[in-house]
């Protein structure tokens, strides 16, 4: 699974758990615009449509963060693909550049 399908996957997943939570009115056009003010982000995405890393990069920042999820917790199974996509654990991430592959820690961790 590439990138953007695991993405995807995680927009899903943040989806279903803010429906589940019972707020109905979120969907991912909510989603592009908190992160990006793009509500047609992830229809661009279902499309065919590419995003460039920092975009990507701040999707994946926010849907890590326990404040982006219903009751401020990434549900267990959120944090699983969370680590198909980089984020190794809390304050980490991977970062790729050409051709290396490093670890990085983030501001504020």
């Amino acid at each position: 699974m590439n990138l953007l399908e695991n993405l995807s996957f995680l927009a899903a997943d943040w989806l279903n758990a803010w429906h589940d939570f019972g707020d109905r009115r979120i969907s991912l056009a909510t989603l592009g615009a908190r992160v990006h003010k793009d509500a047609k982000l992830f229809e661009r995405l279902a499309d065919g449509g590419s995003i460039n890393i920092p975009r990507y990069e701040a999707l994946v920042d926010y849907l890590s963060t326990d404040e982006s999820w219903p009751e401020n917790v990434v549900p267990d199974h959120a944090r699983v693909r969370l680590a198909r996509m980089g984020i190794v654990r809390d304050g980490e991430r991977l970062v790729i550049e050409r051709d290396m592959v490093e670890r990085q820690t983030l501001a504020g961790a």
